[in-house]
């Protein structure tokens, strides 16, 4: 089970998982509609947890995988997959993923903010402003803790929202149902463990980057409006803190073939990146019988 988390590099990793559903003969439980929410477009979704009755579920047929994008609801999917499912979760910087959002889902154009040097510092500078918790349940929910809600995280509550103990505890809660948490800005080293995890060959994780855009205000550097983002999001980045830090030290008990695995990897991938999406599938199926077989299988 993957939990594709919006603005995070989640459509890489579907792309991916997509590779592996049809090598490994699996079958993939899909929602209704495009999503396991309500969705129109962009700038037209209901943000709410999924249930039974978003998913193309039959309870007599043993469903392998799901990855698209849902608001996770674990009691939910635990009725709908096996007991003995691998759950994966994936972050970003927070600040990074509301940039992304904040492009995304067009908000300077939405809050008539178009005409300002910098949107992002602009809106930072008073969210309020702009801001309303009705907004929680919609794409403009993006904003605020747009990871943690994704995870379930009840956002639209603000006896919670800023709770540091309860913060803590919901994190505690999905480092017990997730087994493995992808790092964005550690996407390599992260593939390479989850091949480990999963016995995969090493093919099955090479990828081309998905959905990558270029837009304007996305390297905001301001002091200032770092920190208040800090404090607007806090539960995104003590849930992308804690992965991190698992993470790094994860990395930092792997043996000394695990830097050279993600050597490997790089190097593979940076081919990949020079074909040309017409030959892109030739370029993959030949370095894929290059590279299957150099690391052990599990």
């Amino acid at each position: 089970m993957f939990l594709k988390v919006h603005k995070c590099g989640s459509s890489t990793v579907a792309k991916i998982l997509q590779q592996v559903t049809r090598k490994y003969t699996l079958r993939p439980l899909h929602p209704k509609g495009k999503f396991f929410h309500p969705w129109t477009s962009r700038k037209d979704m209901i943000r709410r947890k999924i249930t039974e009755s978003d998913a193309n579920y039959n309870p007599n047929i043993t469903y392998d995988i799901i990855f698209k994008h849902m608001f996770f609801d674990s009691k939910v999917i635990e009725s709908m997959m096996p007991n003995d499912t691998f759950y994966i979760g994936i972050v970003r910087e927070p600040f990074s993923q509301f940039q992304s959002a904040f492009n995304f889902f067009r908000i300077a154009e939405i809050f008539n903010m178009e005409n300002f040097t910098n949107p992002i510092v602009e809106f930072m500078e008073n969210p309020y402003r702009y801001w309303s918790d009705d907004y929680v349940t919609n794409h403009i929910g993006f904003l605020r803790n747009g990871m943690m809600y994704v995870y379930g995280f009840p956002d639209d509550r603000t006896d919670l929202r800023n709770n540091d103990r309860f913060i803590a505890e919901y994190i505690s809660f999905l480092e017990q149902k997730f087994d493995f948490v992808i790092v964005l800005e550690m996407f390599d080293e992260s593939l390479v463990l989850l091949r480990r995890l999963l016995c995969w060959d090493m093919d099955d994780i090479l990828y081309a980057v998905r959905n990558k855009r270029e837009y304007e205000y996305k390297n905001v550097n301001d002091e200032m409006t770092l920190k208040k983002h800090g404090m607007w999001s806090k539960a995104d980045y003590q849930l992308y803190n804690h992965f991190l830090t698992k993470l790094r030290n994860t990395v930092l008990l792997q043996g000394s073939d695990f830097d050279r695995e993600v050597s490997l990897f790089r190097r593979a991938i940076a081919v990949l990146s020079k074909c040309k999406l017409e030959h892109f599938k030739d370029c993959k199926r030949e370095l894929s019988n290059q590279v299957s077989g150099i690391y052990a299988h599990c």
